[in-house]
Order: C-alpha cells, then sequence, then structure tokens
C-alpha cells in the first residue's frame, strides 16, 4: 500500500475540491506537490475564474490530478457543476479529484497525510510528519534527539501552519533537517518531529 496523501483546497475554512495521491504522501513529495498549488494558486487569483470550486478545480488539475469514472457520474448529475470542464484522471498517482461531498469524503477516508490549502487566506496547513517522543525516536533510531536541530514552533508553529510565501523557506528547513527536528512544548513536554521519508 502506498503513503497516501490528500491535498484539500478550502476558502476560509470551506472545503471546495481535494485530490487523492496514492505515493505522494511523504514529507518531499507532498512539497513537490504543494509548489505547483501554490504556483497555480498565483496564477488562479489573477484570473476571471467563475467560481471557488473552479478555481480550486484547475489549482489540482496543475499537479496532474483529474477526475475519474466515477466522480465523473456525480458531476454530471450536480447542477452546481454545469459549464465547468474537467481533466480526465490518469491513475491514482498523479491523483484523483473530487468536489462532491460524497467524493471528497472518500478521498479523506483513504488519506494517510493531509496537506490542506486555504486560497483565501493564503496558507498551507501541513500535516506530513510524524511526531514522536524522544525515547522512542531514540531506540529506533540510534541518534540522540538532542543532537537535532532545534524548532522554534513560533516560525511555522504544529502542526505546521505555511503562509503561500514562506514555503520554500519551510522546504529548507526540512532540507537542513533530514533526520527531524527537535521540540519542546510547554504543554506536552519534548518530542522529535520526523518527516515521513
Amino acid at each position: 500500500m502506498g503513503q497516501r496523501l490528500v491535498i484539500q483546497i478550502e476558502t476560509n475554512g470551506t472545503p471546495l475540491a481535494n485530490a487523492y495521491y496514492h505515493w505522494s504522501g511523504y514529507t518531499e513529495s507532498a512539497l513537490a506537490l504543494l509548489k505547483k498549488v501554490v504556483e497555480a494558486a498565483d496564477w488562479a487569483q489573477l484570473t476571471q475564474l467563475r467560481s471557488n470550486v473552479y478555481k480550486a478545480v484547475k489549482i489540482l488539475e496543475n499537479t496532474g490530478a483529474g477526475v475519474n469514472d466515477e466522480e465523473a457520474a456525480e458531476i454530471h448529475k450536480d447542477n452546481r457543476f454545469n459549464g465547468m470542464s474537467f481533466k480526465p484522471a490518469v491513475d491514482r498517482n498523479e491523483g484523483f479529484l473530487c468536489v462532491t461531498g460524497q467524493g471528497m469524503r472518500s478521498n479523506r477516508d483513504w488519506m494517510e497525510a493531509l496537506a490542506t490549502v486555504d486560497i483565501a487566506e493564503r496558507k498551507i496547513y501541513f500535516d506530513v510528519y510524524v511526531q514522536t517522543n524522544i525515547d522512542d525516536y531514540e531506540e529506533w533510531s540510534g541518534i540522540t534527539a538532542e543532537s537535532l536541530p532545534h524548532y522554534d514552533s513560533s516560525t511555522f508553529g504544529t502542526p505546521f501552519v505555511i503562509p503561500f510565501e514562506k514555503l520554500g523557506e519551510f522546504e529548507a528547513l526540512v532540507e537542513r533537517s533530514p533526520n527531524g527536528l527537535y521540540f519542546s512544548e510547554s504543554n506536552h513536554g519534548i518530542s522529535v518531529i520526523e518527516w515521513i521519508a
């Protein structure tokens, strides 16, 4: 089974569309897709697309995602999507895009990692990592947790909230800390943030 990612596009917390990617629920592959999302979101902001849902569709299509036959049949039954064109899906690795409530729920049911992109706030809520206690981390990795780079949660918070314009900065943080980050939370003690690789 692949590490399964869902990227969900929202506006002010309201889901518009999402896409399921079968082999992209790893930190670095998710970030590569999110770069495409941010590029497309900047483009969509400048265009005169009819609706936020259609903007979300075009943003996700930029990653390679498309609509499978099952979702296409549901879209055809729903008048809200009249006049919208949808790219057909290649396969689950390229992404299954959904706009119907049933389709979006189904995608989320299969996910193991989630990145939520709010195009109104211009922020990414990034949950493609694992937070582990120090003892477990040191036991399986053989690495002393205190030797890891220390993470200051005032930068991106936890879970991570990444403004569009700071996505490159977040990618650099991941690249500088391939074994994870040492993280001290005032109310939860000390833990390690591990990237999914």
